[in-house]
């Protein structure tokens, strides 16, 4: 690659052709800086164990999930796919149980006599 270990966007791929793959470090592996949404998936399902922040954070953290999963599968050797699912499955857990805390908290409302 001609920019160290950054690939050349300048001009697109010929039809037909992949665009070279990423060549990650160890550490872009451990955390990874070129997959910005995996990273961020990642972080916001991790913040979103905060109770009633997954009301919010859980729908993002699955957003960020899927679109950093779309990247590593359109750029062939981007690290991350550990991160995206987690983040996935993260704001799923979070909102599916702060979803039901309300359900739970409402329908034991006011006995009625």
């Amino acid at each position: 690659m001609e920019n160290g270990d950054r690939p050349d966007w300048s001009r697109p791929p010929a039809y037909g052709q992949h665009p070279p793959p990423i060549q990650p470090s160890g550490l872009d592996k451990l955390i990874p800086t070129k997959n910005p949404f995996a990273l961020a998936g990642y972080y916001v399902g991790v913040f979103s164990l905060i109770p009633c922040a997954g009301l919010v954070l859980g729908p993002l953290a699955i957003i960020f999930g899927v679109l950093g999963l779309r990247q590593v599968k359109q750029i062939r050797g981007l690290p991350g796919t550990g991160h995206s699912i987690t983040a996935i499955v993260l704001g799923s857990i979070t909102l599916v149980a702060n979803i039901a805390a309300i359900v739970v908290i409402l329908s034991s409302g006011a006995p009625s006599e």
